[in-house]
């Protein structure tokens, strides 16, 4: 239970934040988290990224027997196919269990899958492989945009590199290269420490407040270290009584005003990260550029790695700028940026936004016992939206060629006009101070005091993956 009062700003940290390098505990902290939760994303860029460089590589096509339209698409949808599989046990595993054992489970699958990728001897078994990434990534749940585009950017150089094998080994290498991220985070997930509130909320409250002052304090039992235990506290101890599960949080959802603006938000945005344009570049580059005149293997491949690179400088560019110019902000911008680039460079325009968002601002718009359930919902609307679009974009492309780009144009400015008119700005607030934005006065923290209007002394640093 809270020692202190919490009321009014939380107090000046001891720690300079700006130089976290300095500090041993902050340096330890981001060097576990780009070892587990961050390789994730990682993955998933190079997994979109070395799909769409090989299908440039001669051989993968021949051994394949040149796979177009509905075998494509499967074989480029069978991640999202495996996420589906695994929707049922994701929930019950990252919040029975931690978000540790999900992370280390989803790895394992993803290095099962990465193997038996590479070794393929058949589209069935290809297709299998690619299932498996695919229910791996579901448990572990994490995007970053500055991993997502690093690793599109190693796995189109790897692929270009091996393409000038004359073998299978141009193809069968890049896939195997896929499981090592997932087996160092296998390594690693049981070293990373648990978030706090996952301690607190299943009653290691000492646990919980000693996480917070190793990582979060440099081991000093400081002002800012009490506060943050006691706003966790008051935030979780009013939840406790709320329903718990899968679906009773969603039937709740229905009844109360700020329940059904956090599910609107998490569909729009599962809609808009898919459905705006970027999956025919990540996917389907080689059919795009082939379809303009370019179809030499060393062509595509030397443009879609040099493409990756400007993916990854903008997510780079803009990986500070959530926490400074707003969340709200940059899905309004980016909205606004793919409306006037609707061509090649759509995804990276669209990592200015987006893919460095989404996750934090979901997780943070949703209280703690519904996170999960967010997060699972999230990820199943993505996948499905995704899904449609693996379909749609390799018949449209053969249909419509460059017309099909047109289609996003009107559909971008209707994303546009959502996001102006619903979405809220959450910077600046913490986890249980964005609470109050959506649900006032009942909101969980309101009953323990009231956030005061005016902005605090110093802005929270982002607290959503822990």
């Amino acid at each position: 239970m809270p020692s202190s009062d919490i009321a009014g700003c939380p107090p000046q940290p001891n720690l300079d934040h700006s130089r976290w390098w300095r500090h041993r505990s902050l340096v330890v902290l981001n060097v576990l988290l780009y070892l587990c939760p961050l390789l994730t994303t990682f993955t998933m860029g190079f997994d979109g990224s070395m799909f769409g460089s090989l299908q440039a590589s001669d051989y993968w096509q021949d051994y394949f027997h040149h796979p177009a339209g509905t075998i494509l698409a499967t074989l480029g949808a069978a991640p999202i196919l495996g996420g589906f599989i695994a929707f049922p046990f994701v929930y019950t595993l990252s919040d029975k269990m931690g978000r540790r054992w999900s992370m280390f489970i989803g790895s394992a699958f993803i290095a099962v899958g990465s193997g038996i990728q590479a070794g393929a001897l058949n589209r069935a078994m290809y297709g299998l492989g690619r299932g498996l990434i695919g229910f791996g990534q579901a448990f572990c749940a994490v995007f970053e945009a500055a991993h997502y585009a690093l690793g599109s950017i190693v796995a189109a150089w790897v692929v270009f590199g091996t393409i000038h094998i004359n073998s299978n080994s141009a193809w069968r290498i890049p896939s195997a290269l896929q499981a090592l991220p997932a087996i160092i985070q296998c390594s690693f997930a049981f070293v990373c420490p648990d978030s706090p509130r996952h301690l607190y909320y299943k009653g290691h409250h000492a646990e919980a407040k000693a996480m917070i002052i190793k990582y979060h304090s440099d081991g000093q039992d400081d002002d800012l270290a009490q506060w943050e235990y006691d706003e966790i506290a008051v935030a979780l101890d009013a939840e406790q009584a709320l329903p718990k599960g899968i679906f009773a949080p969603l039937f709740n959802a229905l009844k109360k005003t700020g329940y059904r603006k956090r599910l609107f938000i998490i569909m729009w945005l599962a809609i808009c990260s898919q459905a705006s344009g970027n999956s025919f570049i990540s996917y389907y580059l080689s059919p795009v550029l082939r379809s303009t005149g370019i179809t030499g293997q060393l062509q595509q491949t030397i443009i879609n790695a040099t493409s990756q690179i400007l993916s990854w400088l903008s997510a780079m560019a803009f990986t500070v700028l959530p926490a400074r110019v707003g969340r709200r902000t940059l899905f309004l911008s980016s909205l606004a940026l793919l409306l006037l680039v609707v061509s090649g460079i759509t995804a990276a325009s669209a990592v200015l936004g987006f893919t460095g968002n989404l996750n934090v601002f979901i997780s943070e718009i949703n209280e703690f016992y519904l996170r999960a359930v967010g997060i699972t919902l999230f990820g199943l609307g993505q996948q499905i939206i995704s899904l449609i679009f693996q379909y749609a974009t390799s018949v449209g492309l053969e249909r419509l060629g460059w017309k099909y780009f047109c289609i996003f144009i009107p559909w971008i400015a209707v994303e546009l006009v959502v996001v102006y008119f619903v979405f809220p700005e959450t910077k600046g607030l913490s986890l249980e101070e964005i609470a109050t934005v959506f649900d006032g006065e009942a909101a969980p923290l309101a009953h323990g005091r009231m956030v005061e209007d005016k902005k605090p002394e110093f802005e929270h640093k982002d607290t959503a993956m822990v």
